[in-house]
């Protein structure tokens, strides 16, 4: 059924009312199937000593692995922020934004950008030669 607002008119009383005609379940239509008896068990589900320490044994052999692959995530992690320098800092943003923009540019992407640049006023081109200075 859907949410509705108070009932106000007519025809949102007879919508109302063909919606709960469909929701409704009547009991003439219900079958009611009874479940199978379940059959008496033999035993035989019991699990022998002999299984059940392979069992533990592998899931000791999984735990260990577990907590080595934790260990190696763990110095891999100190090592990436132990290679972490000053000079990846940024100061506007308060955080360590790593080498990204600080590779060679492509003399496409040069092209591409001067031509851009020629477009547009000669002051926004000012305005980025003194951020690259700086």
């Amino acid at each position: 059924m859907k949410l509705r607002a108070p009932i106000t008119d007519k025809i949102d009383v007879r919508n109302f009312n063909d919606e709960l005609k469909h929701a409704v379940v009547k009991r003439s239509r219900v079958r009611y199937i009874t479940a199978p008896e379940e059959e008496e068990t033999t035993g035989d589900d019991e699990v022998d000593a002999e299984t059940l320490a392979q069992a533990n044994e592998i899931f000791e052999r999984l735990q260990k692995e577990a907590e080595a692959d934790e260990a190696a995530k763990a110095a891999e992690w100190t090592a990436k922020l132990a290679a972490e320098d000053e000079s990846n800092y940024n100061a506007a943003t308060g955080s360590y934004s790593g080498a990204y923009g600080k590779g060679n540019v492509s003399d496409e992407t040069k092209a591409l950008a001067a031509n851009i640049l020629g477009e547009k006023a000669d002051s926004l081109a000012d305005i980025i030669n003194q951020n690259q200075v700086d």
